[in-house]
């Protein structure tokens, strides 16, 4: 009981003199502003790693788990260190001397040219430096797109434009390099239809086998490295970021460029007769630098047709996400609502 005879036990109403007592007033829905729920945050990837590393040890204080933070920082924003340029790097130079071996032996090692026979049966073993042969053409361009490779992964990882031009410059090179293959006949006739092999045991190199080896790989790879350059730029936060309407225009300018190819006979009919001319006393027709462009329709055609195919991907990818978030927004306004 309290003053009055007030009883805890009972209403307001109930008690005596009860009718005459303030009574609070109801509180209408809406009228106090609900308290806002406090934000939190998602933990990072850092930081579950850190609080794994010491989860279960209660006895660890803050500063090793700060370090353990710290590396985990460390190793996530600079994977790309010395170690990768130097294996990269000792791979591409592997590479190339394979190449320069496969070039090589048959003028530089007696035993890769020579016709052996095989005992009774007088028959002619081929001697093994001409079937490794192709072998030039396949482990230089392999160097090659190694070093781009590189180029273009280190520009993605540190954001450097630096590193991208360099990637460029490796792509117009092997570009440069393929085009000399399908022209070297028509810039050196004399090297091409001259004396192949007057002395069994002296074996010349085979620099028109080499060129004509050559232009198909290495343009490829250098169109292939172009249209990366192009249609991916480094964005600074350790990975590339591809464009799907570039991909799309790289494509479009790649099979125009096919078709003026394999029709360069039929634009420039003049330009495409062939030419007589004379090395070492016989007489030869030169091919028409009409004739050697249409071997370039093949590479301009084959990676037009895989960067269409990367276009689709990336515009279909692009798309999906953007429906995606679209429907995420409807979800949120019809709860909200």
């Amino acid at each position: 009981m309290g003053k009055q005879g007030f009883d805890q036990r009972y209403p307001t109403m109930f008690q005596p003199g009860g009718e005459e007592w303030p009574m609070p007033e109801p509180v209408i829905a809406g009228s106090v502003p609900p308290e806002p729920l406090p934000q939190v945050s998602p933990p990072s990837v850092l930081a579950i790693a850190a609080a794994g590393n010491v989860a279960g040890n209660e006895n660890v204080d803050d500063e090793p788990r700060s370090e353990l933070v710290a590396v985990a920082t460390v190793e996530q924003i600079m994977p790309w260190g010395s170690r990768v340029w130097l294996a990269g790097g000792a791979m591409a130079l592997l590479s190339l001397a394979a190449a320069v071996f496969c070039f090589v032996a048959v003028t530089l090692i007696p035993s890769a040219r020579e016709w052996n026979m095989n005992g009774e049966s007088s028959i002619a073993a081929n001697p093994w430096g001409y079937p490794i042969f192709p072998g030039a053409a396949a482990f230089l361009t392999a160097s090659v797109g190694m070093l781009a490779a590189m180029l273009l992964l280190g520009s993605w990882q540190l954001g450097s434009r630096w590193l991208r031009a360099g990637a460029a410059m490796v792509g117009l090179v092997a570009l440069a390099g393929g085009m000399v293959g399908f022209f070297g006949g028509t810039f050196w006739p004399e090297m091409f239809y001259g004396s192949y092999q007057t002395d069994p045991s002296n074996v010349p190199f085979q620099w028109p086998m080499l060129l004509q080896s050559i232009g198909s790989p290495l343009s490829t790879l250098g169109l292939m490295i172009l249209s990366v350059v192009v249609i991916v730029r480094p964005d600074g936060v350790r990975e590339g970021r591809a464009s799907g309407k570039k991909a799309l225009s790289v494509a479009l300018i790649l099979v125009a460029a096919a078709l003026w190819a394999w029709f360069c006979p039929t634009l420039f009919p003049e330009q495409s007769l062939n030419t007589p001319i004379t090395v070492d006393g016989n007489e030869f027709w030169a091919m028409p630098w009409t004739g050697s462009m249409t071997q370039a329709g093949g590479p301009l055609a084959m990676v037009a047709a895989g960067v269409l195919m990367w276009a689709a991907l990336l515009l279909a990818s692009s798309t999906s996400a953007r429906d995606t978030a679209s429907q995420d927004e409807d979800i949120y306004d019809e709860d909200e609502a």
